[in-house]
């Protein structure tokens, strides 16, 4: 498990003339009470941590400390997410990525998480979010495939609802539901006109 519990900042330092004459790392509080958490993580990804913990302990030295955070750069200190988002090219083109950032490496776990089936209020809970709006608004976002996914399988209910049910029923309420989740997410409605 990894256990979230506060947050590297960076402070500005000013002088007399509060004249800005540097910058400071500072360990911080979190944002909200419901950012304080633990994300369970599958063993194998544990033993992967245990052994990069092991790997920074002889290369930091007297540096390293139990307690510090998981990822630090030569020097033994944390990263800021600014360093991250700025060191993030040289890692995507290295490996061929597409360009992502740190934020968005959370939005697209936030995103595929909810695609995979995890309940909302878990993933709100694991993204840290007080309110699961939040997590809807900011955090989950559909694709084309998923729009396009979500109508095949509409077309398939239809062709296999049982003689009880009412099929224009059934297919008119999923069709409802799709257009609620194309407009929560700011897609356009001509998406149901490309499978006419």
């Amino acid at each position: 498990m990894v256990k979230i519990d506060n947050a590297v900042k960076v402070v500005k330092i000013y002088d007399e003339n509060h004249k800005v004459i540097g910058n400071k790392k500072i360990d911080d509080t979190l944002k909200t009470p419901e950012s304080y958490r633990t994300i369970p993580l599958r063993k194998e990804y544990e033993e992967v941590l245990k052994d990069f913990k092991e790997s920074e302990k002889k290369r930091l030295g007297k540096l390293f400390r139990e307690d510090n955070y998981v990822f630090l750069n030569r020097n033994g200190e944390p990263y800021t997410p600014e360093i991250l988002t700025n060191k993030m090219p040289v890692f995507t083109e290295k490996w061929g990525l597409p360009h992502i950032t740190p934020y968005g490496l959370r939005h697209s776990f936030a995103s595929l998480m909810a695609k995979l089936g995890v309940k909302e209020t878990v993933l709100k809970v694991m993204m840290g979010h007080k309110d699961i709006s939040t997590t809807h608004r900011y955090y989950i976002h559909l694709t084309d495939e998923d729009i396009m996914e979500e109508i095949m399988n509409v077309v398939s209910d239809k062709s296999t609802a049982s003689t009880n049910d009412s099929t224009n029923e059934i297919l008119m309420k999923k069709m409802d539901e799709l257009m609620k989740m194309m407009k929560n997410n700011n897609l356009q409605n001509n998406y149901l006109t490309r499978i006419a």
